[in-house]
């Protein structure tokens, strides 16, 4: 099994990418920026892509955008509609500005399944309230001329604690804590 780490402030998490000898493993930098805004660098976040499934590490600004730059540059997994895994390493902001940006841009964009996040406690709450705020605009795209697809509006928010926190056939993630 490939293992590689991904130093965040108050999670560390281990991939450990399964059946390392058949895959097909790139990390994507989509955003090493800081909270400064630097016109010239996007926020936090990063995109593991492993037999041609995204997974996203952290939404700092931008990040939907310099996905689908990805996907243009020969990552079609980081296309807007197939961003569908997201896991939160901790809630500064600069980290999760772009929360409401992955769970709903891609919904516009024919995300045909629900967004699936991976964070510390205090991530339901974050994105509950973020749910409420645009329960308008989420109401006027399934009801409206754009006839949405309710479903690629569903947030399905896992608070996580130390251990292992997620695994599908392609990679096994535990978290453990770390001082900022």
């Amino acid at each position: 099994m490939k293992k590689f780490t991904f130093i965040t402030a108050l999670f560390i998490a281990t991939c450990g990418i399964l059946n390392a000898q058949n895959s097909d493993t790139k990390l994507v930098l989509l955003g090493t920026g800081t909270p400064f805004a630097d016109p010239t660098k996007s926020g936090p976040s990063l995109a593991i892509v492993v037999n041609n499934t995204s997974y996203i590490v952290d939404c700092g600004p931008g990040v939907v955008r310099r996905a689908a730059e990805a996907s243009k540059l020969g990552f079609p997994s980081l296309e807007a509609s197939q961003l569908k895994t997201l896991f939160i390493t901790h809630l500064h902001s600069d980290h999760t500005i772009g929360l409401a940006d992955i769970i709903l841009t891609p919904a516009v964009l024919d995300r045909n399944a629900p967004i699936r996040i991976y964070g510390p406690v205090g991530s339901k709450k974050m994105t509950d309230d973020l749910m409420s705020a645009y329960k308008e605009d989420i109401a006027i795209r399934i009801n409206g001329l754009e006839k949405g697809d309710a479903i690629a509006y569903q947030v399905y928010t896992n608070e996580i604690k130390e251990g292992e926190i997620y695994k599908d056939s392609n990679l096994k993630v535990t978290a453990f804590k770390v001082k900022h």
